[in-house]
């Protein structure tokens, strides 16, 4: 101990506490270089000080916040006229946020506070605030910085928006903004309140019982036969695509259609179409004659029969055009059930045309209508006792300067020829040679289109007929067949 240090009086061999130096003794006093921190005066600290001017040190040789004298704290000053406290009062370099004055604060400011003598904390300037009070005049030099950096960081989408009403609205006509009328009596109209009034009737055929309809034109629209009993329906006309619903015991013979024909919850119904895509459902006993160039599709329906298409009437060659329909595409032959059975069969593909009654016929006839194979301008398929591999292909290119008119013509033609004789068409193929990989086609030159028939019957028979007419049709030779087979195949797959 005798190295240490005594805080009191610095010297060694004793303690602050021990010091023999102190007035008053130990720690109670101040000591040495020390002093009080009330008074300033050495020999005691600051809560013994004889100068205190309240009890426990609260005074001192420090600065009171309220008015700036020594000896004592804010809270205890004797000028506070509010009982003291630092939170009260301002001191002398303190000033008023009200008045701008020192001695006290704003919520102790006598002013009345009103806008003139209030400072903005804007521009500094007295007379108004910033934005801060509503009900005040507001700092326009504020509001001209604001409005001017909107309008640049801002789409005028944004500050220009309308109500939203208002963009629903339908533009007035001509006449109605020449003429006068009064803004605020006047309604807004709407989109939905000013729709033209369309005819329905022209695109639904509905509740025909008993009776004979029938439906001409070239405007390819959507259409819809529904609830029709015991009726004849002749829509001769194209149409995008097409439904029929709920009809019984009736005959309808039905237009090209560019898209799908769905016929559904039918029963009892002969059915004469030519469509892109046919789709069945919830059908019974339905005998459908078609020409598809995809392949048909059945669900939830039985004792379909499927039959190849013989019909021909005004304008339906112009209308097969129109729908993009080929002539030498029907894949009539490759039906797909999707609801099969097991041990039943819900469809049939018949080789023969569709069988009509007596009276059917003679509604037919008398509406320049007939279904027989010599004055139908479609190809008439059979179906192959024989083994396929056995088949021949029968071919026709469409050179690069000739019509689609003149080539399906030729088709046409050969067709007329094939039936009159003891060969039976198979299938037929309708090909665009400009969207097919040049490495499937087997046959080289410049040509844009291909029909391809392949045929069942005896050989010798065959190149005779295609030897009678060389520049309607083509045999491919025993090299090729192979090649025409695969195509096929291709092409069936793709399809499917």
């Amino acid at each position: 101990m005798s190295d240490q240090e005594c805080y009191n009086c610095h010297e060694t061999g004793h303690i602050s506490r021990n010091c023999p130096n102190a007035d008053n003794g130990g720690r109670r006093t101040g000591g040495g270089g020390g002093g009080c921190y009330n008074c300033g005066e050495p020999g005691h600290i600051s809560r013994e000080c004889p100068q205190k001017s309240g009890s426990g040190a609260r005074g001192g040789g420090g600065t009171c916040y309220q008015c700036g004298g020594r000896g004592h704290f804010a809270r205890e000053c004797p000028s506070d006229r509010n009982g003291g406290g630092r939170y009260r009062s301002g001191g002398p370099g303190q000033k008023c946020y009200n008045c701008g004055r020192g001695g006290h604060i704003s919520r102790e400011c006598t002013e009345n506070g009103s806008v003139d003598q209030k400072r903005c904390y804007n521009c500094q300037e007295t007379g108004h605030i910033s934005l801060s009070d509503l009900h005040s005049t507001p700092c326009w030099s504020y509001i001209l910085r604001v409005t001017i950096a909107m309008s640049c960081c801002f789409p005028k989408k944004l500050l220009n928006r309308s109500r939203r009403e208002d963009r629903y609205k339908v533009k007035d006509d001509p006449e109605d903004v020449e003429a006068p009328r009064d803004e605020a009596a006047r309604e807004p109209q709407f989109s939905w309140e000013k729709r033209e009034n369309v005819d329905t009737s022209k695109y639904v055929i509905a509740d025909i019982h008993s009776n004979i309809h029938k439906r001409i034109g070239m405007d390819k629209d959507s259409m819809q036969i529904e609830n029709c009993t015991e009726s004849s329906i002749f829509l001769l006309k194209p149409t995008a695509s097409l439904t029929v619903d709920d009809c019984r015991d009736s005959l309808l013979i039905l237009g090209p259609c560019s898209g799908s024909l769905f016929i559904r919850d039918c029963s009892n119904c002969t059915i004469l179409a030519a469509c892109q895509q046919l789709r069945t459902r919830d059908c019974h006993d339905i005998r459908l004659a078609l020409l598809c160039p995809t392949q048909p599709i059945i669900e939830n329906s039985d004792d379909v029969h499927f039959h190849p298409l013989a019909l021909y009437y005004d304008d339906f060659k112009a209308q097969m055009r129109e729908a993009s329909l080929s002539l030498f595409t029907n894949r009539v032959v490759s039906v797909h059930d999707f609801t099969p059975e097991t041990g039943k069969r819900n469809f049939r593909v018949h080789e023969t045309l569709v069988s009509l009654k007596p009276e059917e016929i003679d509604a037919m006839h008398s509406h320049g209508i007939t279904t027989d194979e010599k004055s139908s301008i479609l190809p008439v398929f059979r179906i192959a006792k024989d083994d396929p591999l056995a088949h021949s292909f029968i071919y026709s290119c469409r050179d690069s300067d000739e019509t689609a008119d003149d080539f399906a013509e030729r088709g046409m033609e050969f067709s007329r020829i094939l039936k009159s004789s003891d060969i039976h068409l198979c299938a037929t193929f309708d090909l665009d040679m400009t969207k097919i990989d040049k490495k499937l086609i087997p046959i080289q030159g410049d040509y844009s289109g291909l029909i391809l028939f392949e045929v069942s019957g005896d050989a010798v028979d065959i190149r005779k007929i295609c030897q009678d007419h060389f520049d309607l049709f083509k045999v491919a030779d025993d090299d090729l067949t192979p090649q025409m087979r695969q195509l096929v195949e291709n092409l069936s797959a793709k399809r499917d």
